[in-house]
């Protein structure tokens, strides 16, 4: 059975990036694609990325917007499955 990994960050490449953990998150589910692993990422769906994201729509496999409850406010999150 193909191992699933789900990676939760406030940024990745190329939808956003403000320091080190966007190469970080992006290098490690390269890698771990490279090995066989299911392995997406789901972030905050800031306008910015989501305005990249439909920019960049050739390059993306999947995006998913989401909306979810926390303290009863919606907080939108993106997943997204694009390549540099």
């Amino acid at each position: 059975m193909r191992a699933r990994v789900l990676l939760v960050t406030s940024e990745a490449i190329p939808l956003a990036k403000t320091g080190g953990l966007a190469d970080v998150i992006t290098a490690l589910t390269d890698t771990l694609r490279k090995q066989g692993v299911d392995a997406s990422i789901l972030m905050p769906g800031y306008p910015s990325a989501l305005q990249i994201a439909q920019n960049r729509n050739a390059y993306c496999e999947w995006l998913l917007s989401i909306s979810i409850s926390i303290k009863k406010k919606r907080k939108r999150f993106v997943g997204v499955g694009c390549q540099d």
